[in-house]
């Protein structure tokens, strides 16, 4: 049985333009967003694999992005260290 542990979500940076060019980011590149929700998947790598495989299986599959660049909060060091 499958059990739903957070959200992942992905776009095209062309669509968000300003804040695209406040992260440097070209337009022709992707961003995502992860959030894992229950307490027993944090800590575990769990975050890592799952944007290493939904960059490559979603957004590089579905796109015609060259990159994916993100913008997690600054003092989310969990974030950080998965992307």
């Amino acid at each position: 049985r499958t059990k739903p542990i957070g959200l992942i979500q992905w776009y095209l940076w062309s669509d968000y333009r300003d804040h695209a060019a406040q992260l440097g980011a070209d337009t022709s590149t992707a961003g995502m967003d992860l959030a894992l929700g229950e307490k027993e998947t944090i800590g575990k790598g769990l975050g890592s694999a799952v944007i290493r495989e939904f960059v490559r299986k979603i957004i590089f599959t579905e796109s015609a992005a060259t990159a994916v660049i993100t913008d997690p909060e600054e003092l989310n060091t969990r974030s950080l260290r998965a992307f």
